[in-house]
């Protein structure tokens, strides 16, 4: 479901469940920005983390794919946190040992980016590729 709006989630746990639908078949990761970011090496400069909900992140078929590219997988839901409340950050900063104005987080969900705006972190909203690799440029052409 390649133009899928909604929680990563609710799509993961109805392929879990559906024998005629192979979760490694349907799971499609975002190859251009990963490629992006180990062509740049920014995986290399920067410690590179993802802080998901998501049961997803879970899967055998993320982590593998994932291994090169990040450093760790947090999950709010692990962890015991919202991702709309700002103290999810605060508590994911003292977990990396950073302090909020040292991480960039990214994410296509308002309301999360900002909350952790809100607990001090440096936000980018994903809308697409090209915006986000724009952002991203200007930013960290500044620190």
């Amino acid at each position: 479901q390649k133009n899928y709006r909604g929680r990563l989630t609710t799509l993961y746990n109805k392929f879990l469940h559906d024998p005629d639908k192979p979760f490694k078949k349907y799971l499609i990761f975002n190859t251009e920005l990963c490629d992006y970011i180990q062509v740049k090496k920014l995986n290399r400069i920067y410690d590179i983390f993802i802080f998901g909900a998501s049961p997803v992140l879970d899967a055998v078929e993320c982590r593998t794919f994932l291994y090169d590219i990040v450093k760790g997988i947090y999950s709010s839901d692990r962890m015991g946190v919202k991702k709309y409340e700002p103290s999810a950050y605060r508590v994911l900063c003292s977990k990396l040992k950073l302090t909020p104005s040292e991480v960039l987080f990214i994410d296509n969900v308002r309301r999360n980016t900002d909350a952790a705006e809100r607990a001090g972190l440096n936000t980018i909203t994903y809308r697409n590729n090209i915006q986000l690799k724009t952002e991203m440029t200007a930013f960290l052409n500044l620190i």
